[in-house]
């Protein structure tokens, strides 16, 4: 007869269950796929499918610090204090270790000196150029400002894409 550690399985399945709920009350609500595909991306040399994922949430199997450092971070709404509480004390160190050390990227970034009045300056330039263009009908520069507008909206809707954010505003 097999012997089983219930205290054991109860706490996989209560730490399954947490990042299950973490995974769906997401205000996008991330599905098995899109947390795999997420996971995967933080660690590309040891990506996870989704039933990889799903057995774990489900408590059929046990996972490294490691991993639960990436479930944490692919859902971004975990902090080191709730995997304390899971009885993860050394995923919640490395938590604390790489959120310390994405703050500080990020306060580096944020240091960088950028010069909207420079870049508003630019932009109206150009629009004075296009204007100013000798032997240019009035339609054919109206077409080229909207173009030159076109373009920065352009950009501007790409980098809201790449970070995630709403291209409507």
């Amino acid at each position: 007869m097999r012997t089983t550690d219930t205290r054991n399985e109860a706490a996989l399945t209560e730490q399954g269950a947490f990042f299950k709920a973490k995974r769906t009350e997401r205000l996008d609500a991330m599905t098995l796929i899109q947390a795999a595909e997420q996971i995967s991306r933080l660690s590309p040399r040891q990506p996870i499918s989704n039933s990889g994922i799903s057995h774990w949430e489900s408590g059929r199997r046990r996972v490294d610090d490691r991993f639960v450092v990436m479930m944490a971070l692919a859902y971004g709404n975990i902090d080191p204090e709730e995997l304390e509480q899971l009885g993860r004390g050394k995923a919640a160190e490395w938590l604390r270790r790489e959120l310390a050390e994405r703050t500080a990227e990020q306060a580096h970034v944020a240091d960088a000196h950028v010069d909207i009045d420079a870049i508003i300056a630019r932009l109206q330039r150009q629009l004075s150029e296009i204007n100013a263009l000798p032997r240019t009908s009035p339609e054919a520069k109206r077409r080229m400002a909207e173009a030159l507008l076109r373009h920065h909206e352009s950009v501007a809707d790409m980098t809201d894409a790449q970070l995630g954010l709403d291209t409507a505003s």
